[in-house]
């Protein structure tokens, strides 16, 4: 068993820009999301005003069966039992009559709300009782968690802590982001139960002025020579990305497993995120920065296996003169093709145009 901790750190100068971006604002002209947002910052960065944020937080979820769910966990964040337990008294029950994903999406609340709670017996019953739960993979990784609550078993939770560390990579998701279940939650519980614990806090980074000389200075360091991400839309109203370093002595590393240098992994999550993509380009396609001279270009564009094939047989013209062009199996999905392009390098975009186009925080 692989008993390296995970390295997936919180980064308190995204948090703390993130927070300082909302805390101007009149409070009542905060929306329900920037409620949650702002809390979950302040919560993160143990700011002594976190506790009335998560309240806040948890009053405005109203809209949905799934916020009203979410609200105990902001109680929990609060450390606010009674109000959890209140809460809880307050929740809807399952309607009479209701469809078959009405059914399985309340089994789902309620079987965090048993999380939250910590009533990790009734948890674990109701878990292998609502068969639909066991095809939910956060909902075994918190069944996991709980027997590790349960039978002190830090073994199981490092397990559980390196897979959501490797969930939260792959998908790049923050720890401000609005969601009725976020990973970091179940991160951040995790890795309480290591022996000893890992705290997730990480020190503050100064912020660069020039974030892309930064990265490349990092990555020379590292021994990377080039950084390749793909981006690829598997037509089900869902994005999948695909990221990995390829290191001077011909190995690659894949982003999900993470860097020893925490300053590098934020830059590269930044550069990388679904919505940074090459201006006047469609973003789904393979991507790479050559570290020797600085430049990001399109290498080539991503279809499925099936796809692919279905077009060249039908001779879409969606495809053009694509089939003429060579073709290779994607490195991390098998059932992706890369189409190469033959001139990638009238695709190049200058690194430093990130500077200027870089997210908010």
């Amino acid at each position: 068993m692989n008993l390296k901790y995970p390295s997936l750190l919180l980064n308190h100068q995204s948090l703390l820009n993130t927070m300082r971006q909302l805390q101007p604002k009149e409070p009542g002209l905060l929306r329900a999301n920037e409620w949650v947002k702002l809390a979950r910052c302040a919560y993160y960065l143990r700011d002594p005003q976190a506790a009335s944020y998560l309240r806040q937080a948890a009053q405005q979820q109203a809209t949905t069966i799934n916020q009203q769910f979410a609200s105990l966990n902001f109680y929990r964040m609060a450390g606010d039992l009674d109000a959890m337990h209140e809460c809880f008294q307050k929740l809807p029950t399952m309607p009479v009559n209701v469809s078959q994903w009405q059914q399985k999406n309340y089994h789902w609340n309620y079987f965090q709300a048993l999380f939250w709670l910590g009533d990790d017996h009734k948890l674990i019953d109701y878990y292998y009782r609502e068969f639909a739960l066991q095809a939910i993979q956060l909902a075994g990784m918190m069944m996991q968690l709980a027997e590790a609550r349960l039978k002190r078993n830090f073994l199981q939770a490092l397990t559980v802590a390196q897979r959501l560390a490797t969930t939260i990579r792959e998908e790049r998701i923050e720890p401000w982001s609005n969601l009725p279940l976020n990973p970091w939650d179940l991160y951040e519980l995790s890795c309480q139960l290591l022996n000893p614990p890992l705290s997730i806090d990480a020190p503050v980074l100064e912020v660069s002025p020039n974030p892309a000389q930064r990265l490349i200075e990092l990555l020379q360091a590292q021994q990377i020579v080039a950084l390749e991400w793909s981006i690829y839309n598997n037509n089900d109203e869902a994005e999948e990305g695909y990221c990995y370093y390829l290191l001077a002595d011909g190995t690659t590393q894949l982003f999900n497993q993470g860097m020893a240098n925490q300053e590098l992994e934020r830059l590269v999550w930044d550069m990388t995120n679904f919505d940074w993509s090459l201006p006047g380009w469609q973003p789904y396609g393979l991507y790479r920065l050559e570290v020797a001279s600085a430049k990001v270009h399109c290498v080539g564009q991503i279809w499925s296996q099936y796809e692919h094939a279905a077009m060249v047989e039908s001779k879409s013209e969606w495809l053009g003169d694509l089939p003429t062009y060579p073709t290779s199996e994607h490195v991390l999905d098998p059932d992706l093709l890369v189409v190469l392009l033959p001139n990638p390098e009238e695709r190049m975009l200058d690194l430093n145009r990130w500077n200027g186009e870089q997210r908010s925080y």
